[in-house]
């Protein structure tokens, strides 16, 4: 790194570094919880991620943020037996997300479905999103079975790009490098997962009243759009110095 580079210095690194372990942290978490059914794991995770969650809402001004947390604490501290939890909500995972029932509430979790005209999944939205992983040489793993533009799969990719960033910055990559992959993010999440999300939760608080997919969708939204007002200050401030 040249010297102008090095003043973003140690102390800022260190900064950098932490905000997106969090971030890493948050996104990997939402993702897990749109991905498949609660297991044992996931919620020792939830309790795990609770308190900094908490940290993050007494810096929030955002409503759905503050919100949710508030009410994910009170879903886990209401939580008598977690096999029973565990059960109900395989069973909920079930009628929220997957057209197995007649269920006509059955929330799709895609992009395609909220900003195509056709309502449908692998539609051109999907193509856009592979087109801009592949910009990252990104895209979903053969573990993975739903297409591209699954809520999952968006909040994942910022989960890797995060991932990345850590890499990047241990191995003292040019900062060069790390603005292009918060600013990559960024855009994603403006031409993207903000441009969805809002619908999603609003359709999940329909489906799951009180329930924890309608509690996860509204602090997800909250999350992502506080976290991209941070991503433009940050990157204003990097692209200063």
């Amino acid at each position: 790194m040249s010297s102008k580079k090095t003043e973003i210095t140690e102390d800022i690194n260190i900064d950098l570094f932490n905000i997106t372990a969090i971030r890493r942290t948050v996104y990997s978490f939402i993702s897990r919880g749109f991905s498949h059914e609660i297991d044992q794991a996931f919620l020792d995770q939830a309790r795990e991620h609770l308190p900094m969650l908490k940290e993050l809402k007494e810096k929030a001004e955002d409503s759905d943020y503050i919100d949710g947390i508030s009410s994910m604490e009170t879903f886990l501290g209401s939580i008598g037996d977690d096999k029973e939890l565990i059960e109900e909500y395989a069973r909920r995972f079930v009628s929220v997300f997957l057209h197995i029932s007649n269920d006509s509430n059955n929330v799709d979790p895609y992009e395609s479905v909220y900003l195509s005209p056709e309502k449908l999944i692998m539609q051109e939205p999907r193509d856009r999103v592979v087109e801009f992983y592949a910009e990252y040489g990104h895209g979903v793993t053969d573990k993975f079975k739903e297409p591209e533009d699954h809520i999952a799969a968006e909040l994942g990719f910022l989960a890797s790009l995060n991932g990345e960033i850590l890499k990047d910055i241990e191995s003292g990559k040019e900062m060069a490098e790390i603005v292009k992959k918060l600013e990559g993010q960024l855009e994603f999440m403006k031409k993207h997962l903000l441009l969805w999300l809002p619908m999603l939760s609003r359709d999940l608080e329909k489906t799951d009243p009180e329930g924890f997919y309608s509690i996860l969708g509204k602090f997800s939204h909250g999350f992502c759009r506080i976290d991209a007002l941070f991503l433009e200050d940050l990157l204003e401030f990097l692209q200063s110095k």
